[in-house]
């Protein structure tokens, strides 16, 4: 992965960047761009493909620090009774809580990153005239607010119309 592009990210403090990658470079997408906004800041990450407690057993296994993350689980499964940082929610579509989490995490003036994991989950779960309302409201929103939002993306053919939708509206595209 190319660090130099993800450094724009670090510097960036907010504005709406979609970040793509090949199906090759997948498995470390979500690492490489969380250890680029993350620094000392505290941020919001959405999965929508992995639960909660595997997110933060692959994140610690990365030396990557969990404290200042609160994890919106869309897998659907709940989160663990004493973890104070993580919100699930009923399933991969329910897109009108997730809005409402997303607006609630955004408007608390500690939150610096959002990192919405991904696209591809996304259009799994939900018929894609849904997906594309959803990424334009959470893309409208997140404009109004002192956020950085990273929407992670796998190069595919069912996904590519979406990461147009997504790219036209953001700030910058990094590509992978």
């Amino acid at each position: 992965m190319s660090s130099a592009a993800l450094k724009s990210l670090n510097k960036a403090g907010k504005g709406v960047y979609v970040i793509t990658s090949g199906a090759s470079n997948s498995k470390n997408l979500s690492k490489e761009v969380l250890s680029s906004v993350m620094g000392s800041r505290f941020g919001v990450y959405v999965t929508l493909n992995r639960s909660y407690t595997e997110m933060v057993k692959q994140l610690q296994t990365q030396k990557i620090k969990t404290d200042k993350l609160l994890f919106i689980d869309g897998v659907g499964a709940k989160c663990e009774v004493d973890s104070q940082n993580c919100i699930s929610l009923e399933g991969n579509k329910s897109l009108t809580e997730l809005s409402l989490i997303l607006s609630k995490a955004g408007s608390n003036s500690s939150i610096k990153f959002i990192i919405f994991d991904s696209l591809n989950s996304l259009l799994l779960y939900n018929k894609v005239e849904s997906c594309e309302r959803f990424v334009h409201y959470l893309i409208n929103k997140v404009k109004n607010m002192d956020v950085l939002l990273a929407i992670l993306a796998v190069n595919g053919e069912k996904v590519n119309h979406l990461i147009s939708v997504a790219s036209q509206l953001s700030d910058k595209v990094i590509e992978l």
